[in-house]
């Protein structure tokens, strides 16, 4: 929330510095590889740099913009210099901090892990569905693509639950005992 006369744009613009900093001292290897990731928050900024114009307030737009960048940038250079493990332990150390009991401290930081590696290898089965699509039709995809997209995601967070199950790694609940006879009236 900003304060009313007061710009946190040169704090901002200050941060994203260091996010560039940081990337750089890991090399060009990862900064190109940051930029590939920030490819698709392009589109976001440009629309909050369009409507911020167009309301008469370019500098706060440019202020939003700055700030969703430098926090994507930031956590993208998180997660490609920290091994899971480490994030895993970080976020658990995190959780017990504010209390959280051990057992579901453990389940959230496998959450944590689950979405962070899942997000690549969704937009890994994104591109093979639009290769697959663009091999057999001569129409852009578009929305045809929502339904097998989320099935194939379902099906592999099925696959990964499964195989935390058959590992021990994940508390299976005792499944709900079947419905008696008056559940059904008779």
């Amino acid at each position: 929330m900003a304060v009313v006369g007061f710009s946190s744009l040169p704090l901002v613009t200050c941060a994203a510095a260091m996010v560039v900093a940081a990337h750089l001292v890991c090399g060009w290897r990862v900064c190109r590889q940051a930029l590939r990731l920030m490819r698709p928050i392009w589109i976001f900024v440009t629309i909050i740099l369009l409507w911020q114009s167009l309301s008469g307030d370019v500098w706060r737009g440019v202020e939003i913009a700055l700030r969703i960048v430098v926090l994507v940038a930031a956590a993208n250079l998180v997660t490609m210099t920290t091994p899971l493990q480490a994030m895993m332990q970080a976020v658990a150390a995190g959780l017990g901090h504010i209390g959280v009991p051990a057992g579901l401290r453990a389940q959230m930081a496998i959450a944590v892990a689950l979405v962070i590696s899942f997000v690549p290898q969704i937009s890994a089965r994104a591109r093979h569905l639009r290769l697959a699509w663009r091999a057999r039709s001569t129409r852009p995809a578009g929305w045809r693509l929502a339904l097998p997209l989320a099935l194939s995601a379902v099906d592999a967070a099925d696959q990964v639950g499964e195989a935390l199950r058959a590992r021990g790694g994940v508390d299976d609940p005792a499944p709900a005992p079947l419905s008696t006879e008056q559940d059904f009236g008779t």
